[in-house]
């Protein structure tokens, strides 16, 4: 059974960004405004800080070392020992781009963390970095085993393992899963990950010389947004209003569940932080009755042998109740596009306002979080003068913009291909040590799309780009 462990209130109108637990109870909450604080297990306030920049990624460690790390939008890094909270140490080199993931290792020696366009970075657990890993996508999904692996889970789909105790890292298996990957945990004791995307559903994967897909979740109304395994194997998956346990044949769910579930953490017990419109709860659940999931594959029962002839009985009754089961799950499917849609539409209008009052980088913000077609609709209807204005593009709000083309390049409509030419050929003009590092994949990716044939237009502005980059 669920147990409060304490509960605590936050300001309402002040949108929470992230959040992180650990045992055995310590909660970590961040802002878009930049405020930080720090709970211990008795709901009592042990770090108070309001940092510069909005606050976008955060992991705390359980004790006995008891640190957390701070992802700030600026790409800057924060390393708090939260024995002695008032003297955080700055990590150097930081990202130069929003940190959007951060995890601990299980020995506390190791910490990882990713950002929109930079390499995945592997830090000591003192804040020096040991090891760096160019995945060239926005990272979302980060996870250190004990066994010194690195999972990596990104934007588009793809998950990646490293071997980080080679020199370099030794990628061990890549995996194109749906896109996005939002969550990643490996399994205690097997070999068996698991990996929650934007289908509503988390899947085990068994990681060996084949990817072999052991077991699949049904879908979950409001999604999965984390995933974690308890120390006997069950799979817990938490997202929206629900929190799940899985094993291979029967599930668990909390129903008394009210508000968001927004992190959880594995010990001894499971710790979770659920979040309803001002107040906080960080709850706790212990040992799980019944068998952990099962992580050898089930063989397939022998196949009967056809008949000579088909049978001629007529098709069994579908069972009662079925037609409105399947109506049920086409109304929540219908019920959580529209929903999908509504936010999109309120972050299309919250980017478009931040964007006339000057704040390109709240607004670039904004599009990162939202939906794919909101980046385009943002690609295409840019004012090309405002890229001109120092004031207006700074190197960071650059880097963003050059990360939305870079993902649209490739398959993108030849309306959407010719801003998207338009923009880099203005950057590269303007500020051509920006591209320095990324500079190889617009080139490819420019000379693929002329080699596929576009319009007129677009191949011009192609070529111009091919010519600013001494193509």
């Amino acid at each position: 059974m669920l147990e409060d462990v304490y509960t605590f209130s936050y300001p309402a109108t002040n949108k929470v960004r992230c959040v992180s637990v650990c045992e055995p109870g310590y909660c970590a909450i961040g802002h878009d405004d930049g405020q930080l604080t720090v709970y211990d297990p008795d709901g009592e306030v042990i770090l108070s800080s309001k940092m510069k920049s909005g606050i976008s990624s955060l992991s705390i460690c359980e004790p006995p070392a008891l640190k957390l790390v701070v992802g700030l939008h600026t790409g800057s890094l924060r390393l708090y020992d939260l024995h002695s909270p008032s003297t955080p140490v700055t990590l150097s080199p930081q990202h130069r781009v929003e940190v959007t993931a951060a995890c601990w290792a299980k020995s506390q020696a190791l910490f990882a963390t990713g950002s929109l366009v930079d390499p995945v970075r592997v830090w000591s657990g003192q804040g020096r970095e040991v090891a760096r890993i160019d995945v060239g996508q926005k990272v979302t999904a980060l996870c250190l085993t004990p066994n010194n692996w690195l999972v990596i889970g990104d934007a588009t789909g793809v998950v990646t393992i490293y071997n980080i105790r080679s020199s370099p890292p030794e990628l061990v298996q890549t995996i194109a899963h749906r896109p996005p990957v939002l969550s990643v945990a490996m399994h205690p004791i097997d070999r068996v990950l698991a990996v929650a995307s934007g289908d509503r559903t988390a899947r085990c994967w068994s990681v060996g010389k084949v990817w072999e897909t052991l077991y699949k979740t049904n879908a979950i109304p409001g999604g999965v947004g984390h995933v974690v395994f308890t120390p006997e194997g069950w799979l817990c998956c938490c997202g929206g209003r629900s929190l799940t346990i899985w094993d291979k044949a029967t599930m668990q769910s909390f129903k008394q569940i009210t508000g968001t579930m927004k992190a959880l953490s594995v010990g001894v017990g499971v710790f979770g932080v659920i979040l309803n419109k001002g107040e906080a709860r960080v709850i706790a659940f212990g040992r799980v009755d019944g068998a952990p999931l099962a992580v050898t594959a089930v063989p397939a029962p022998p196949r009967p042998a056809r008949p000579s002839t088909p049978p001629r009985d007529p098709r069994p009754p579908r069972p009662a109740g079925a037609d409105h089961l399947l109506l049920a799950e086409e109304v929540v499917g219908l019920q959580e596009r529209s929903q999908r849609l509504l936010q999109t539409k309120q972050q299309a209008s919250k980017a478009a306002a931040l964007w006339v009052k000057g704040d390109v980088y709240g607004a670039m913000r904004e599009v990162n979080a939202g939906d794919a077609r909101l980046g385009r609709c943002l690609l295409r209807n840019i004012n090309h003068q405002d890229l001109r204005d120092p004031d207006v593009l700074d190197r960071a709000v650059g880097r963003h913009m050059l990360q939305l083309v870079l993902t649209e390049l490739d398959d993108c409509e030849d309306d959407l291909l010719h801003a998207c030419g338009r923009i880099v050929a203005v950057i590269v003009r303007e500020h051509p040590d920006w591209v320095d590092d990324i500079e190889d994949r617009l080139k490819a990716s420019v000379e693929r799309r002329l080699a596929d044939g576009v319009g007129a237009d677009v191949a011009g502005v192609l070529r111009e780009v091919q010519l600013l980059m001494g193509g």
